[in-house]
């Protein structure tokens, strides 16, 4: 990577981290809300602009590392979509097949679905067997 690339990266990675830290305080301690909703929307761009120069796994691990994956998720979403329907970006298509997957999983166990799931089974076969 160019060393100007290089500090461009570092720049960007400094601004996300620093307003993450500063989201992670919550807009009751800024007490301006106009000034909190401004920073979500330049964290975005930040994000966006740092895809330019790294890979969009690489943009997604920082995001979670410095405590804004739902951010990360919520600004590059409508980009999910149109991946899928573009014919190129196979490597993106990749990473956001595994991060769904990734989710559906924590999701499934975390609310127990799986569980529940086995319970509803157990009572429709009793179900019938009473019937019949």
């Amino acid at each position: 990577m160019c060393p100007s690339i290089a500090s461009d990266v570092s720049l960007m990675t400094l601004a996300i981290s620093s307003a993450a830290a500063i989201v992670k305080l919550g807009s009751a301690k800024l007490s301006c809300a106009p000034f909190f909703s401004t920073l979500m929307d330049e964290i975005g761009r930040l994000m966006d602009m740092l895809v330019d120069f790294l890979a969009i796994d690489q943009v997604y691990n920082f995001a979670s590392s410095v405590g804004l994956r739902n951010q990360f998720l919520g600004y590059f979403g409508p980009r999910a979509v149109r991946c899928q329907y573009s014919g190129e970006g196979g490597e993106e298509r990749t990473f956001w097949v595994d991060i769904v997957q990734k989710l559906l999983r924590g999701a499934i166990v975390r609310e127990h679905i799986r569980t529940k799931l086995t319970a509803y089974d157990s009572i429709e076969v009793w179900f019938i067997h009473l019937v019949t």
